[in-house]
């Protein structure tokens, strides 16, 4: 048990030391294509929708504590 702890920590400390260094350029080459076509849009759309879901259930709600 001694002996697999540290090994386990050395190696999870050096592929953390790694992977900013390899992962950077792979990841910044892909990214700029498919997040600024994709992601944005969906955000978007997700947010207002959600949005003019919130208005209209404020706006129902406002109706019918108002007129009742």
């Amino acid at each position: 048990m001694s002996d697999k702890k540290p090994m386990f920590v050395y190696f999870s400390a050096n592929q953390h030391y790694d992977e900013p260094e390899e992962k950077e350029p792979e990841y910044q080459a892909p990214s700029p294509k498919s997040e600024k076509s994709s992601f944005p849009t969906k955000t978007v759309l997700l947010s207002s929708l959600g949005s003019l879901a919130f208005y209209i259930s404020a706006h129902k709600a406002y109706q019918y504590f108002t007129y009742k």
